[in-house]
């Protein structure tokens, strides 16, 4: 079929022509050429058809044939018009949402020196320390993960903080004895006193992690209660100290337990990087 070019000022040619007699041309020359093909009917120019107009014309429904090169060509002006990249949305991952951090504040804007330092911890202090200690039991609560971030959901507290909580009570459960502490007052991964509490399921159970999490959360709500002015970060400080050492301890800021929240919210944040 012979057509015309769109530039009047080019002759007409055979669209046989634009096959080249030794491989393919390059896809710009292709795109180049195909956008000023038009039919010799008169019809539009393949270039400015729209999406439903260029299938018809490939299936051959507009009475324009083009061979397999052109085909090439409109595809490729297709999607560059649409601004579609298919081959790149194939392997591009998608962006992941902000990893979720529950209602008693967001850990990561949370300002912490890390594991206090003394003379017998001058090297494992700091947030240095809390996260050395965090990566080496990483390993030992990765299993854990998808059960946490359960838990944690489930209560609205922050996965990483529970995961920094057992990194710190249990170490991930590798130095307990059927999940009890070498004195045996405290049980499972959360470390719960068996003084205060009565622990229920298996040591590393998804009953267990309910349970201590649901206290944890009871004591921050019971600080949020007893201490209307204070900060959302203090009412997280004093739930977690009194989730080891009960409500009635805590009656002023002082009786906080700094050094074990700071050590918990420096190990939070490596578990939060590492997908907690």
């Amino acid at each position: 079929m012979a057509v015309a070019l769109a530039n009047p000022g080019k002759p007409v040619v055979n669209s046989h022509d634009l096959t080249p007699k030794r491989g393919l041309l390059p896809t710009a020359q292709v795109a180049g050429r195909a956008r000023d093909v038009v039919p010799t009917g008169g019809g539009p120019a393949v270039g400015a058809l729209s999406a439903p107009h260029w299938k018809q014309v490939l299936r051959g429904k507009m009475g324009t044939k083009l061979p397999p090169v052109i085909v090439l060509g409109l595809l490729a002006l297709v999607g560059s018009s649409r601004g579609s990249h298919p081959f790149i949305h194939l392997v591009t991952p998608p962006l992941h949402p902000r990893l979720y951090h529950g209602c008693y504040g967001d850990i990561m804007t949370m300002e912490t020196p890390g594991a206090s330092c003394d003379r017998s911890m001058l090297i494992n202090c700091g947030i240095r320390g809390s996260e050395m200690f965090a990566e080496m039991d990483l390993r030992a609560i990765k299993p854990y993960q998808t059960l946490i971030k359960e838990v944690g959901q489930r209560h609205c507290v922050d996965p990483a903080l529970i995961a920094a909580i057992i990194s710190r009570e249990s170490h991930g459960g590798t130095i307990l004895l059927d999940g009890w502490n070498h004195t045996g007052l405290k049980f499972g991964l959360m470390q719960l006193d068996k003084k205060m509490f009565h622990p229920v399921g298996a040591w590393d159970s998804k009953e267990h992690l309910l349970q201590a999490v649901g206290i944890l959360t009871d004591r921050i709500k019971a600080m949020q209660k007893k201490f209307p002015t204070w900060s959302a970060v203090q009412h997280l400080k004093g739930g977690l100290s009194a989730f080891k050492s009960g409500v009635e301890a805590i009656v002023t800021p002082l009786d906080v337990d700094t050094d074990f929240f700071n050590d918990l919210v420096a190990r939070a944040k490596f578990y939060k990087r590492h997908g907690f």
